[in-house]
């Protein structure tokens, strides 16, 4: 629990929200669906720069070091990949629940 950043947490939220109100206010689309597509899309984005990342000539790549152990970067990418199907799935709903 210690090593979760909360901070970074809570200023994504925000931002992914205060991008759905003003969404809300310009279109007739709810502010809780577009801010959870928004989260989404940020999510998937992050899968692919950590995948890029990682290779040959990436950020992440410095020469003989390797910060993340393949073992431990894969289970990094699973976990990435299933948060990202939830806010998905999460995005779904509350596109089906609210657009009635």
């Amino acid at each position: 629990m210690n090593d979760i950043d909360f901070k970074a947490l809570l200023i994504g939220l925000a931002v992914c929200f205060s991008i759905g109100a003003v969404t809300d206010y310009f279109t007739a689309i709810h502010w809780l669906p577009a801010g959870v597509f928004v989260m989404f899309a940020l999510f998937f984005n992050g899968i692919f720069i950590s995948i890029e990342d990682r290779q040959p000539g990436g950020w992440d790549l410095v020469g003989n070091d390797n910060p993340i152990p393949d073992t431990q970067f894969k289970k990094m990418l699973r976990v990435q990949k299933l948060c990202t199907l939830i806010v998905l799935i999460l995005g779904l709903v509350s596109y089906a629940y609210t657009s009635n």
